[in-house]
């Protein structure tokens, strides 16, 4: 069995955040989850950007696997996102996990976004993500 466990978004202090961390690693925790919001209306505390924050992780353990609990398909272009995770991977030396689904409308519909069609849209995103990390080019249409 592996134990996992998430950072509550709004975060308080990233000292506070990376100190718990690395004392989760040394306990044997397999992972870390960060949300990955960009609004948190009324909400004491700090948003950070997802990959950001799971970045700084990397660079202060060396086990824990580094997981979004949950990116969407909605804010971030797949090649972008594709790239952002493969960068976070290489950082943490092969500990990046991409949690990501289909969006929810404290993400969506606070940026006006359409959530018609968010499962087919998720499906593709994960197809093209995937050729980006396996193919040397890829064709996309949208």
């Amino acid at each position: 069995m592996k134990f996992s466990f998430s950072i509550p978004v709004p975060t308080p202090r990233l000292e506070y955040m990376i100190d718990g961390s690395k004392k989760a690693e040394a306990c044997g925790f397999h992972s870390i989850f960060y949300a990955d919001h960009t609004t948190m209306l009324n909400s004491p505390g700090t948003c950070y950007d997802a990959l950001c924050f799971l970045t700084a992780l990397a660079m202060e353990t060396s086990k824990l696997k580094l997981c979004t609990g949950v990116s969407d398909c909605h804010r971030f272009n797949p090649a972008l996102m594709a790239h952002k995770f493969a960068t976070l991977d290489v950082i943490s030396k092969g500990r990046a996990m991409i949690g990501i689904g289909a969006g929810e409308a404290m993400n969506i519909d606070f940026y006006g976004l359409n959530r018609e069609r968010s499962v087919i849209k998720l499906r593709e995103y994960i197809e093209i993500i995937r050729k980006f990390w396996t193919k040397k080019r890829i064709n996309i249409k949208s």
